[in-house]
């Protein structure tokens, strides 16, 4: 079935790439986006091809999470390929990285870098008009309102966004919000402090809980070889293992999780006193040398349905 669109983007900015779908399709366009379209059985490879095949133009919401995606570049070397309009849509501040700019180099982008998304898209809307031939939808809102009734139903207006906050306050006080994290989340933010504590001394842990279903660590220690480590930890709660799984495999190229593995990395449950869930796995991806002033590592480690991936930076001192 052809598509007028087909959404590239990482499963991280899942909730933009639904938004902008949405819109799309508002506005008479159709989409294709892998979260919906995907056919039951149908692997991956197969499954991008299609979608990219089917459709006349593929949207690419850049960000620093598909700035950085494995899978975010095969896609766009498959549009590339087969001569596919590629329209980057801008939603953070981001330096290209290198494979990513051999494909939007010279390409004319969309920015909508601030919130809310929906009041960038008529940009878009107009671009895809003028690109698929169709006219960009009809105004379709009332004529104004004469002076005399529009003042009257400002004013009530006003006194109905008054009680509404009045309500919401009211609320508030009476059922607060639940306080997060979660205590299986505070298990493994201790976990990582007692391993990152086995390496070295610690001299900076801040630990932010920005929702109920993530968390951000980040801070530096001092390595027993003499050198320095900043690192930063990202924590994401999923619904099921297979979204955590596409998850890793968005960020790291050829990660595979061993359910059956209970504890790969060995001493570091042992020496922090923190019993490591069975459900537990370990994937270390060096760049650079050590002790070289370069060298960056990835570790990713599953609790139950919470997925964490670690990046430590080495600096010389």
């Amino acid at each position: 079935m052809s598509r007028d669109i087909f959404i590239s983007y990482s499963h991280a900015d899942q909730t933009i790439a639904n938004k902008v779908c949405q819109r799309l399709e508002e506005a008479g366009f159709s989409c294709w986006i892998s979260s919906r379209d995907e056919l039951p059985g149908e692997q991956w490879a197969e499954m991008i091809a299609r979608g990219v095949d089917e459709s006349k133009i593929v949207l690419f919401i850049l960000s620093n999470h598909s700035n950085n995606s494995p899978a975010c570049v095969k896609e766009l070397a498959l549009a590339h390929d087969k001569d596919k309009i590629i329209i980057p849509l801008r939603v953070e501040e981001v330096i290209l990285s290198q494979k990513l700019e051999f494909f939007l180099v010279g390409q004319q982008r969309i920015d909508a870098l601030t919130a809310p998304i929906e009041k960038h898209l008529s940009k878009l809307i107009d671009a895809l008009s003028q690109l698929t031939k169709r006219p960009p939808p009809k105004d379709t809102r009332p004529p104004p309102l004469p002076r005399s009734r529009k003042k009257k139903y400002l004013t009530y207006g006003a006194v109905c966004v008054a009680v509404l906050i009045l309500i919401a306050v009211a609320i508030f006080i009476i059922f607060p919000p639940p306080q997060p994290p979660d205590p299986q989340l505070v298990t493994f933010v201790n976990y990582e402090k007692a391993s990152i504590g086995q390496n070295g001394p610690i001299t900076a842990w801040n630990v932010s809980w920005p929702a109920q279903n993530s968390v951000t660590i980040n801070g530096a220690y001092n390595s027993n070889n003499g050198t320095t480590w900043n690192f930063m930890v990202t924590a994401t709660k999923f619904d099921s293992i297979a979204d955590a799984t596409a998850y890793l495999n968005d960020h790291i190229a050829g990660y595979t999780l061993n359910p059956t593995t209970p504890n790969p990395a060995g001493p570091l449950g042992q020496a922090s006193g923190i019993s490591v869930p069975t459900a537990y796995g370990e994937y270390t991806q060096s760049t650079g040398s050590a002790n070289s002033g370069n060298q960056v590592q990835y570790k990713i480690y599953q609790w139950g349905n919470w997925i964490s991936i670690r990046q430590d930076q080495q600096v010389l001192t």
